[in-house]
């Protein structure tokens, strides 16, 4: 029987993510499988992740008013892609949980 192991990235943008996500990535670690989480700094996700034992790298913080905002989502998107691009993921996992920010 041939093992496989997968290298997944996470994108985690909201405290809620943290949550929805926490047992998966447990899960595929204990597995054996490779994960990274790329995290907001977003009210208290970093917190979370930290108090679940969760290895993250944090790629952006959250934006204030619209121009912020917008600053925020071309910084993120480089930085994921960059993230990306060094971990080379088999499985890249988001969620949009209807969050507004």
């Amino acid at each position: 029987m041939v093992e496989f192991y997968m290298k997944v990235l996470f994108d985690i943008v909201h405290p809620a993510q943290v949550h929805f996500f926490k047992n998966l990535i447990g899960r595929l670690q204990s597995g054996g499988h490779e994960v990274l989480v790329a995290a907001r700094e977003k009210d208290v996700a970093l917190n979370l992740l930290d108090a679940l034992g969760i290895d993250y790298v944090c790629i952006s913080r959250k934006g204030k008013g619209l121009l912020g905002l917008a600053r925020e989502l071309l910084i993120r998107d480089w930085r994921f892609w960059r993230q990306a691009r060094r971990f080379r993921p088999d499985v890249m996992v988001a969620a949009c949980l209807g969050v507004k920010d």
